[in-house]
């Protein structure tokens, strides 16, 4: 029974991701992945491991991704969530917008194909990951603060 439950538990994952802005436009990578429906653009970002508090998993995730010391200056409102169940799992996602504290991109992560900086406009015909489409479809006012 232990070994089932281990197997099939639904699970619950707290993402958290950057919407990162530079010269008045938002940073995204697009994901390298053999599954169609997850071959996208994202944010950049990842799963918050136990134990690990939001703040450092967020650092720790945008260096790792790109390269970049990040900092934070708003928090999106909503966060955003999907359940998955063809892959039996709920997905939470707070999306930070933040700055650049220092550092080059540098994309070390095999996991991304390209990269690029990117107007709303821009950001609103591309083919996100569905949370990251709808929390920038959700949130034009306040990414007008920062970007074009």
């Amino acid at each position: 029974k232990k070994y089932l439950e281990k197997q099939f538990a639904f699970k619950q994952l707290f993402v958290v991701t950057a919407i990162i802005v530079k010269d008045r436009k938002m940073y995204f990578a697009k994901r390298r992945d053999s599954r169609p429906e997850f071959n996208c653009w994202e944010f950049p970002g990842g799963g918050v491991e136990n134990g690990e508090e939001i703040m450092s998993c967020l650092q720790r995730e945008i260096k790792e991704e790109t390269g970049l010391t990040v900092e934070p200056i708003e928090l999106l409102p909503e966060i955003m969530n999907k359940v998955e169940k063809k892959y039996n799992y709920q997905v939470f996602l707070p999306v930070y917008i933040c700055k650049i504290k220092s550092g080059k991109v540098k994309i070390a992560d095999s996991e991304v194909s390209e990269y690029g900086w990117f107007t709303i406009k821009e950001a609103l015909k591309m083919n996100f990951l569905p949370l990251n489409k709808e929390a920038i479809k959700n949130n034009v006012k306040i990414l007008k603060k920062y970007c074009d």
